[in-house]
């Protein structure tokens, strides 16, 4: 029972290990990132270059300064400090925390790029997700192989610390009959 419990334990623990390895690397197929510089235009304006959006794809954006929008390329001639909420493409959703503000946008096909109002931003960081239905399944991938592999390592440490069953019905006592 004993070997059995320790075989079946070291199973679980190899097969949590390769969910969750499969889940990570999976989940990071289907994400592109990338760093890109805002090069400042006449107006004083930082811009990125054109960046496609398929749709379906789920877009993101984090920047250190939280006057930073997410305008068609088309547009980006028109767009000055006074008029960018009518150019802006509005987030799904924008979080603040540590003093990055992040922008989640879904449902957008074209080409946009990014601009920023503030004076000192050159850089911010974005995020393609291609197929989201495919990271959450990577994501469940990975969860599933942690739980796996915690319970592996419980069910090891069972089958290498339990004593066998005494056979005769008597204390064992260093002797067998």
């Amino acid at each position: 029972m004993r070997k059995k419990l320790l075989l079946i334990g070291i199973i679980i623990l190899v097969v949590g290990v390769v969910f969750a390895a499969v889940g990570t690397f999976g989940a990071a197929h289907f994400t592109s990132s990338a760093t890109l510089t805002l090069t400042k235009d006449s107006q004083g304006i930082f811009a990125s270059k054109g960046i496609k959006v398929a749709s379906g794809n789920i877009f993101t954006i984090e920047s250190k300064s939280s006057s930073t929008y997410l305008v068609s390329f088309s547009d980006l001639s028109n767009v000055n400090s006074s008029n960018i909420a009518k150019y802006e493409v509005h987030p799904l959703t924008k979080t603040v925390s540590d003093s990055i503000t992040a922008f989640v946008y879904d449902n957008i096909s074209g080409t946009f790029a990014v601009v920023s109002l503030s004076s000192s931003v050159s850089t911010v960081t974005t995020a393609l997700i291609t197929n989201s239905g495919g990271v959450v399944a990577m994501a469940l991938l990975l969860i599933l192989g942690i739980v796996l592999a915690i319970a592996g390592v419980i069910v090891t440490i069972l089958g290498a610390v339990l004593k066998p069953k005494n056979r005769n019905g008597m204390q064992n006592e260093g002797f067998n009959r």
